[in-house]
């Protein structure tokens, strides 16, 4: 924001930054991802002031209803407008805190909508790693502490992706850095952030209870399945517990689900509001409001025997990894149970059989806690993401939980492209497993190696794999570069 000892003006240009500083104009894609994410943070009918000429933008706020403010020339104007939603990007920030502070005098009963590009995204290092012009860009921490400072607390967090651009580097090394940029930062593929702030909140609190055990739990329409699991969680040696109920169901209906849980000792009950009908959304929306650092989540017809959370809570408690994982009973084909927690090999059977997880969130650093929405592996995604990066401790044995479920098919390669940036070693064993499929000479030189030298067929494997991830990232950066140059360009108005 910048201000004049009499009218402080608040125009800012929607993705140019300062008047300063000229970076490239961001696509036309990102603009309506952007415009997306603020209209439906935004809401409907509401008093909405954009510190930003964008008319398409008004137009889709306006389309919800809303009653738009489109770039106010001063503090009094904002003021006088009385917004209950105030809309800001890049320019705005470069105000840093002293921006923020004058808008929650001018506004402190609006909520923030702000958005800005990220220093830390994989697009922007590898931009400034060639030379190539970069856009002006902010740590997320350093906003946060700036929103903080100036007695706002963040409630939501959006991210855009820009497409990709080409640079001077060849294709494989782009793709082999922009892997170690999201290994070190999973939130180095964020382009954009979009955070939504209220004035006055009480910020969400950063340490967690440390031995309590959050249960998220996705219902359906059957209220007796839902009643069977918190019946089974009710009867839990472990405590503290807190069950997080997600879904549609009616008050009255989860009340009476729920009643046995509400007078048992040391367990609480959080209802959550979720639109979402599929499980994986579900879970998103009981877990953004689970207080536990032990976090663990059951679909309602799940059976959970008396010692389950409990033993995963000693594991954890006893060891270092970041989650652990029991065996499930399930009706569904399946093979037979692995001795030992391997994923590769799990998938190598063709399904996914359903397991019992608690994660201890202390230990992930930045690794986002989410399953993929829409999805319907969306379960065995997070835990490939999670095995890629954190192996877990499997606890052998009798199973653990009687499921419901039938176990998923799913085929290797719909796994391994959301992968690709994850660490190599998890890789190379999903990719192993693709090739088993594929008889070649290269398969029989492998064994006539091995027969002769375990340590060259160590190396061989090594090599060809190398090769093959190499050969896949330069494919697919040229195919997406092709595209990128046929497309014509459209600029933001």
């Amino acid at each position: 924001m910048q201000e004049s000892t009499r009218r402080p003006k608040l125009h800012i240009a929607l993705a140019t930054g300062c008047a300063s500083v000229r970076p490239p104009a961001m696509p036309a894609q990102v603009v309506a991802d952007l415009r997306t994410l603020v209209v439906r943070r935004a809401g409907e009918r509401r008093k909405v002031a954009l510190l930003v000429g964008d008319d398409g933008l008004k137009k889709a706020l306006e389309g919800n209803g809303c009653t738009v403010l489109l770039d106010p020339p001063s503090l009094e104007a904002l003021a006088a407008f009385g917004a209950e939603q105030v809309v800001a990007f890049d320019g705005f920030l470069r105000g840093g805190l002293g921006g923020l502070e004058s808008l929650s005098r001018a506004a402190p009963a609006a909520d923030l909508v702000l958005s800005f590009a990220t220093s830390s995204s994989a697009t922007a290092l590898v931009a400034g790693l060639v030379g190539s012009p970069v856009a002006p860009a902010l740590a997320e921490a350093e906003v946060r502490d700036w929103l903080a400072k100036a007695g706002y607390a963040v409630t939501s967090r959006d991210v855009a992706v820009e497409p990709h651009r080409p640079t001077t580097l060849s294709a494989d090394t782009e793709a082999a850095l922009r892997a170690l940029f999201e290994q070190v930062n999973p939130d180095a593929a964020a382009d954009r952030v979009v955070l939504v702030a209220r004035h006055g909140a009480e910020a969400a609190k950063a340490t967690l209870v440390d031995e309590l055990v959050s249960v998220a739990i996705a219902t359906t329409a059957d209220a007796g399945a839902l009643a069977g699991t918190v019946a089974s969680l009710v009867r839990q040696a472990q405590r503290p517990l807190e069950l997080l109920v997600a879904g549609a169901l009616t008050p009255e209906v989860l009340d009476a689900a729920l009643s046995r849980a509400r007078s048992a000792h040391s367990v609480s009950v959080v209802p959550v509001p979720a639109s979402s009908a599929d499980s994986a959304g579900q879970w998103n929306a009981a877990l953004a409001r689970a207080t536990g650092r032990l976090v663990t989540f059951v679909e309602a017809g799940e059976l959970l025997e008396p010692w389950h959370l409990q033993r995963l809570a000693q594991t954890l408690r006893d060891g270092t990894a970041a989650w652990a994982v029991a065996p499930v009973r399930f009706t569904g084909p399946v093979a037979e149970a692995a001795t030992r927690y391997d994923l590769a090999a799990r998938l190598e059977t063709g399904v996914v059989a359903p397991s019992g997880w608690l994660v201890d969130r202390s230990r992930l650093g930045p690794f986002p806690l989410t399953f993929a929405e829409g999805s319907d592996v969306a379960a065995a995604l997070l835990e490939a993401r999670l095995s890629a990066l954190f192996p877990p401790q499997w606890l052998g044995g009798n199973a653990g939980v009687d499921c419901p479920r039938a176990a998923r098919p799913v085929a290797p390669a719909a796994l391994l492209e959301p992968l690709r940036a994850r660490p190599l070693r998890w890789l190379t064993s999903l990719e192993e497993v693709l090739r088993k499929e594929e008889p070649s000479l290269a398969g029989l030189l492998r064994s006539r190696v091995a027969e002769t030298s375990p340590v060259a067929a160590k190396a061989l494997g090594a090599v060809e794999a190398l090769a093959e991830r190499v050969r896949k990232a330069a494919e697919d950066a040229r195919a997406q570069a092709r595209a990128e140059a046929t497309k014509s360009p459209v600029e933001p108005k």
